[in-house]
């Protein structure tokens, strides 16, 4: 495994001309941690003399964080979704208004056991008439 810390300013300059003796198109620079700028900027600088183009895979793109991990269901889980579910619908009913296609997703949603997320909303300002004269 390579850090980034072994970048040095003489390493690069031996693997970018490697990369142009070799003939290569792309200079490949990567590292299991985060490459710093500096040595980044240096392996461009060095790329753009040589010729090749500089790709570089660091642990933001080669180690990206891990997913949440969820327990498995088990098959005492569908009642109990299902009952959430039907709770829920029984909310969005007694409000007494039609049921928006959000919140039907989202009693769907509870039903299949898929875990809630938070939406997030756009913080545009409310809609104003466009109509000229007084109002």
């Amino acid at each position: 495994m390579t850090s980034a810390l072994q970048f040095t300013d003489a390493r690069l300059e031996r693997d970018v001309a490697l990369s142009r003796k070799l003939g290569a198109d792309v200079h490949l620079l990567a590292a299991v941690d985060t490459v710093p700028d500096a040595t980044r900027a240096t392996a461009e600088r060095l790329c753009k003399q040589a010729g090749p183009e500089l790709h570089v895979y660091d642990r933001s793109r080669l180690r990206p964080a891990p997913l949440p991990k969820f327990a498995p269901a088990t098959a005492a889980d569908g009642p109990r979704w299902a009952l959430s579910a039907a709770q829920e619908l029984r909310a969005f009913i007694t409000t007494g208004k039609p049921i928006t296609s959000g919140q039907a997703a989202k009693v769907l949603k509870t039903a299949s056991g898929a875990p809630a997320r938070s939406v997030v909303r756009s913080q545009r300002s409310p809609r104003r008439s466009t109509t000229m004269g007084p109002h």
